[in-house]
């Protein structure tokens, strides 16, 4: 799970991620993370994020949004992407959220 104090590296992997005006600046990623149902997972080596999820789990319980999935582009199609939403999605299940 990420922290506050990894924001910037966040921010900065989301950039990789998408092109401007797409990608989230620092305030709002740190908006979507701070959500009373959200949760923040990290993928690392090494002690380095590399990859990361947002997601936001309503406040019933019921359903969840994907906020944003990002991967540094050095380590996609290693299935890093399926193994955090995985990752999330038991997550979300251990929770009771159905969709």
């Amino acid at each position: 799970m990420a922290t506050p104090r990894d924001l910037e590296t966040l921010v900065a992997i989301d950039h990789e991620c998408f092109p401007e005006g797409v990608s989230y600046d620092e305030w709002e990623l740190d908006y979507f993370m701070s959500l009373p149902g959200a949760t923040t997972l990290v993928a690392e080596t090494d002690g380095k994020t590399f990859a990361f999820l947002v997601m936001d789990i309503r406040s019933r319980g019921k359903a969840a949004t994907l906020v944003t999935l990002d991967v540094r582009s050095s380590k996609r199609r290693a299935g890093i992407g399926s193994a955090l939403l995985d990752r999330s999605e038991t997550l979300l299940r251990g929770n009771g959220v159905a969709s």
